[in-house]
């Protein structure tokens, strides 16, 4: 007989015992769980499509769709007020107009979902989708598939594929090859989990709680991940040009960081982009940097400019009379 057993935190109780076979009460209890708290105790998210319906002036777009199991059908008013009724009574009737803007679906079985506007269907303001799924639905020999992780420094997301007739999941996880499992339960198809070690190797995997049949899958294969280091990479230097410019006594010295030595010009312009002094030519191959004459008599800002390749660069520099 296959034991199904719990883990506790302290201060969480569970009577008359914390091991039952699969075939007791499976359901009543794994809602009751009260799993360990720590490194697999976090915030979920589900990361199914979500699917945009546009309720418009006497039209639904689009008005046909197809979608998988386990996405979001999301209805969004854009003009008008509709009352959306479903044809098969998948969902209860809603309005979308001025104070309800948007109405989300999770279809929960396969199937085609046709629906209209009871106020405009006999304008032809009408619709469907059709869910598929390619996935077994949940049963006792198949877990949940598809596990992938995106781990960070101290943290890891870690999901799975949507299983087909599963009402809740169970994520287990440990220090790789060490210690007791660590569990949790979730209706979503990711997890994040916190309070990790940087640049550790943890193991983990997944099962499901069946609707219906109250069945719990075996768990899924171990999956692996590890969290990242905290060393820093330095950070790659700069390859955009940057123009420095300032006044040096009589004359503007400037220069130009990751310029091209392929040759340009510089000068001096005023605020309506008038040349204050006469242009200077860098020629190829020589060091973008140098000193230009100071505007006579000019108190105030001024821009430097280094065109080369007839791309230009300016900066702004305050002058005043030496």
């Amino acid at each position: 007989m296959t034991i199904f057993r719990y883990n506790y935190p302290f201060g969480c109780t569970q009577s008359p015992a914390d091991s039952y076979p699969t075939d007791s009460r499976p359901m009543k209890n794994l809602l009751a769980l009260c799993f360990l708290v720590g490194q697999f105790m976090a915030g979920t998210t589900a990361y199914a499509t979500v699917h945009i319906i546009e309720a418009r002036n006497f039209f639904y777009a689009p008005a046909t769709l197809t979608i998988d199991l386990g996405d979001t059908v999301r209805f969004v008013r854009i003009a008008g007020t509709h009352p959306t009724e479903s044809s098969t009574g998948a969902w209860p009737t809603f309005t979308l107009n001025s104070t309800l803007t948007s109405y989300d679906f999770i279809p929960t079985a396969a199937g085609n979902y046709p629906y209209i506007c009871t106020i405009h269907s006999g304008l032809g303001m009408v619709g469907s989708f059709t869910v598929v799924s390619t996935t077994p639905p949940c049963s006792a020999t198949s877990p949940p598939t598809g596990l992938s992780s995106v781990p960070a420094t101290t943290s890891a997301v870690v999901s799975w594929n949507f299983l087909p007739n599963t009402q809740l999941y169970q994520l287990q996880g440990r220090p790789a090859g060490t210690g007791p499992f660590r569990k949790r339960t979730t209706t979503a198809t990711s997890v994040n989990i916190t309070g990790l070690l940087p640049a550790s190797t943890y193991e983990w995997q997944v099962r499901a709680l069946c609707v219906g049949t109250d069945e719990i899958t075996i768990w899924s294969p171990l999956a692996t991940f590890s969290t990242l280091s905290l060393r820093q990479e330095p950070l790659a230097p700069s390859t955009e040009p940057e123009l420095k410019a300032w006044q040096n006594g009589s004359e503007l010295s400037w220069t130009c960081s990751n310029c091209p030595v392929s040759g340009g010009r510089v000068l001096v312009m005023d605020l309506l982009g008038r040349i204050l002094t006469p242009v200077v030519a860098v020629p190829a191959g020589e060091t973008a940097a140098g000193n230009l004459p100071l505007p006579g008599g000019m108190n105030g800002i001024v821009y430097v400019m280094f065109e080369r390749n007839g791309n230009p660069i300016a900066v702004p520099v305050h002058v005043y009379l030496p």
